[in-house]
């Protein structure tokens, strides 16, 4: 009973308060399990948790849309049952490795966005552990503390581009499990967790560039093991977790990386709790997953303060289509900054991006003929980047080019194209097609019956039943009972 009524609770909070800034808002649960010590990560616009513990160790591995709302299960982890694994991701790929099976394995595991597929990359030469600290700075990721029999404070630097581990400075402060790492910028920051005896709130700033470890503020809140954290911007988060007692936390606090200073944020709406899983997309933190001695699968985004709400466009249209231009148009957003347009043509994979600081965009260089499909969302920060998710696709299709001159005279009041056709004839004439007769004659005379569709000043003539060869059309304006003959060739 306690799950569903912690789910009702939190629908009435979205309806009321999804649109204000320090709050949390219910999405749909995590699409496995309940679960705690889970391993999750971010990749462009998606969500990735998975592996965990429920009472066994588990690999199943799931993906979130923020745009849909939607989970979806993808390939299990590749290194079988785990809990307690480091994770981090990097560009498109994402890595799961270590934590414990049991016992305590080594490897390290890469995920492929594009090809859903986990492939084994170079095993973690320090010694196998879990609950310890992950994050990835540019093309590194890095892994610290934990526990394997004791606990540890080595630290370790993995590059995406040798597939090498390297040993650096140790952490700065005691060895410990239960910590949180993220990254800000160029820095790591690692802090909280506990020895077995002593819990901690010290925080650590880590100097890729110089291998070394500076002192931070101490976390604003009391002394904890396995909270959740992200980064925002210039801000770290830390929140949730418990004290190895009868204490668990639903506390959010922020730290600011330009003045060292912590404060306290609107508690997580979702309860008290420890071993969540928490990472950032968007300008928004999401928190999921975890425990208070019944295992959780709710999944949770916080808007933090100072974050411009951001609407999607809306009413899209495109207008003054030619065969290589096109204008697209949307409502203006009044919290923009900007707009992220992109288009492409149907059956392809690539996507053309266009960055717009107006409401409507002219795109050139199209291809004559061709259907496309184009979405845009606005932006409306830039440091944090937030922005909405893109407003459901629109579709328009390039005028055929059109043949000019000789029998398709300017002089006339129609003309049509394309000349030779295959499927289909259109007809564009400068007074409304409902006030014209159009017939179709072969060589012989004969009168065809062919299906049209008429449209304001056009008329489309489907042509795919008729034989290969020379017709004749005759237009007739039935008011004035003026005619035009215009010639046109099937093709096979």
């Amino acid at each position: 009973m306690k799950y569903i009524f912690t789910f009702l609770i939190a629908l009435t909070a979205v309806a009321f308060t999804s649109q204000a800034q320090n709050t949390w808002a219910q999405k749909t649960d995590f699409g496995g399990v309940p679960r705690q010590e889970a391993s999750g990560f971010a990749i462009g616009k998606k969500v990735y948790i998975g592996t965990g513990w429920n009472g066994s160790s588990l690999s199943d591995f799931w993906e979130w849309d923020p745009t849909a709302d939607v989970w979806t299960q993808k390939a299990d982890f590749g290194g079988g049952i785990r809990q307690g694994a480091f994770h981090f991701s990097i560009g498109t790929k994402g890595y799961i490795g270590m934590g414990y099976q049991p016992p305590y394995p080594n490897d390290f595991w890469e995920w492929d966005q594009t090809t859903n597929v986990w492939t084994t990359k170079a095993n973690f030469p320090g010694i196998p552990r879990e609950d310890g600290a992950s994050f990835a700075i540019g093309t590194k990721g890095y892994i610290g503390c934990g526990y394997y029999g004791n606990t540890l404070n080595d630290f370790w630097e993995w590059d995406q581009a040798t597939n090498t581990w390297t040993q650096k400075a140790n952490f700065g402060g005691a060895p410990r499990l239960g910590t949180i790492g993220f990254a800000i910028g160029n820095k790591g920051y690692i802090g909280v967790g506990h020895n077995g005896n002593t819990l901690y709130k010290d925080f650590w700033e880590y100097d890729p560039s110089s291998d070394a470890w500076l002192q931070k503020a101490d976390f604003g809140g009391a002394a904890r093991s396995y909270p959740s954290s992200f980064a925002i911007g210039t801000k770290g988060f830390i929140g949730t977790g418990w004290d190895e007692g009868s204490n668990v936390y639903n506390d959010l606090w922020s730290w600011d990386q330009n003045i060292d200073t912590w404060t306290q944020q609107a508690n997580f709406s979702g309860g008290k709790r420890s071993h969540a899983v928490g990472f950032s997309i968007n300008g928004k933190g999401y928190l999921g997953t975890g425990t208070d001695g019944v295992w959780f699968d709710d999944f949770w985004e916080y808007t933090p303060d100072g974050v411009a709400t951001c609407n999607i466009p809306t009413s899209l249209s495109a207008t003054n289509i030619t065969p290589t231009t096109v204008t697209l148009q949307w409502d203006a957003v009044p919290e923009a900054i900007g707009y992220r347009v992109r288009y492409k043509a149907a059956g392809s994979s690539q996507w053309t991006l266009i960055l717009s600081t107006d409401n409507q965009e002219t795109i050139t260089g199209l291809t004559p003929d061709t259907k496309y499909g184009w979405q845009v969302r606005t932006v409306c920060n830039q440091s944090p980047v937030v922005s909405s998710n893109s407003a459901a696709q629109d579709r328009f299709t390039t005028s055929p080019l059109r043949s000019e001159g000789g029998m398709f005279g300017k002089e006339g009041f129609a003309e049509l194209y394309p000349n030779p056709v295959l499927n289909e004839l259109t007809i564009t004439m400068a007074t409304p097609a409902s006030d014209v007769t159009i017939r179709v004659y072969d060589l012989q005379g004969k009168m065809i019956s062919l299906p049209a569709t008429i449209q304001n000043m056009q008329a489309q003539i489907n042509t795919t039943a008729l034989p290969a060869g020379f017709y004749t059309l005759q237009i007739t304006n039935n008011k004035t009972g003026m005619s035009e003959v215009r010639k046109f060739v099937k093709q096979e």
